[in-house]
């Protein structure tokens, strides 16, 4: 599963703009070693729409994606789902979520952000 934030190595000092632009947002950067620094950030993976297939390749997919369920990958994530209109303040975001079952089985689902909101999908 893909972390909600995780640590990236930046080696040179860059500008980083807040979005949506006016927001009150900072990155964490701490200071490294050998002008390497590291920044805290959102990981694609957890905020993107992708699919993690069984061989370990990513399938990044579109906001608002509807994917197909082989029941053989590894990680699947909607990525953000804010209300509509909302989701054009955060590109990647989408409105909707739709997935296919293709096969019977029991499938489990957490909320990355809120990691206590879990459930199951029982397909027969």
């Amino acid at each position: 599963m893909a972390q909600f934030v995780g640590p990236f190595g930046v080696s040179s000092s860059t500008q980083f703009m807040p979005l949506p632009p006016g927001s009150n947002n900072q990155p964490l950067i701490m200071p490294g070693k050998n002008g390497m620094n590291t920044l805290i950030s959102l990981n694609a993976r957890a905020y993107n729409p992708v699919a993690i297939v069984s061989a370990g390749n990513a399938k990044t997919m579109n906001p608002n994606a509807n994917y197909t369920l082989s029941g053989t990958e590894k990680y699947v994530n909607s990525g953000f789902i804010l209300p509509k209109g909302h989701d054009k303040d955060f590109p990647g975001s989408s409105d909707t979520f739709t997935v296919t079952f293709q096969k019977a089985g029991t499938y489990h689902y957490l909320c990355i952000v809120h990691p206590w909101m879990v459930g199951k999908v029982i397909v027969k």
